[in-house]
């Protein structure tokens, strides 16, 4: 299995929520898999365009972690 650290140096695992940059914007994701190089992310928030799910370098996500995204996860759950 592959190990990959965050921009920070936390490890990242599948079921982590990131942050990530997309389309010029700041994104929130969970990273689904783990990738030989980069990570799997499904986007949180829904978007018109594009797939929900993105690969990201790992060093281009910091992991998030606290009350703060738990309570942002259950507003934003559909």
């Amino acid at each position: 299995m592959n190990e990959f650290g965050d921009k920070l140096g936390k490890k990242l695992l599948p079921g982590d929520v990131v942050a990530y940059p997309h389309q010029n914007k700041l994104a929130l994701g969970i990273i689904v898999r783990l990738n030989p190089k980069m990570v799997r992310i499904k986007a949180i928030a829904k978007s018109k365009w594009g797939s929900p799910e993105v690969n990201k370098y790992p060093d281009d996500c910091v992991k998030i972690e606290g009350p703060e995204i738990s309570m942002y996860l259950i507003k934003h759950s559909n």
